[in-house]
């Protein structure tokens, strides 16, 4: 299976959760969501941190197109996907979450065996929430699949 990576930098407003990527996979093929980063380059005292959420589904909302980058020699990714929503996608399941503390980060989640199955034609997206807001660039995320 062929790997590839969606990645960026983010600011956030306190209190807003706000869909950083969104990938859909192809209508000939499933994808595997293989891990998961995000880092938080703010530490301020008494800072709950960022609240992360995974989602499947939905219906789409208003995004910026990016261009996923192929790892290990893949060809071009099949699927699309989106970056920086300006008006969130609707009706999306949750099937994880974790906290970030401020200043902290997390490991990749889902490698090896494990992953989170798209089904073809479906969508998985990554939420940020803040406690308190994140100016440009302080906030990081990676996503990345197998299809």
């Amino acid at each position: 299976m062929a790997r590839f990576e969606l990645s960026g930098t983010t600011a956030l407003t306190a209190g807003t959760a706000k869909t950083v990527v969104r990938f859909m996979s192809p209508s000939s093929r499933k994808a595997t969501l293989r891990a998961i980063e995000v880092v938080d380059g703010e530490a301020a005292a008494g800072d709950l941190g960022i609240l992360a959420r995974v989602l499947t589904g939905g219906t789409d909302g208003t995004g910026t197109s990016a261009t996923p980058l192929p790892l290990n020699g893949a060809a071009a990714s099949l699927g699309t996907a989106k970056v920086e929503y300006t008006v969130e996608p609707t009706g999306t399941t949750e099937v994880e979450r974790f906290r970030l503390p401020a200043g902290g980060g997390n490991a990749p989640r889902y490698e090896g065996e494990e992953g989170i199955e798209i089904p073809h034609s479906s969508a998985i997206a990554l939420e940020l929430t803040a406690a308190e807001a994140r100016a440009a660039n302080v906030v990081s995320w990676k996503l990345i699949y197998e299809i």
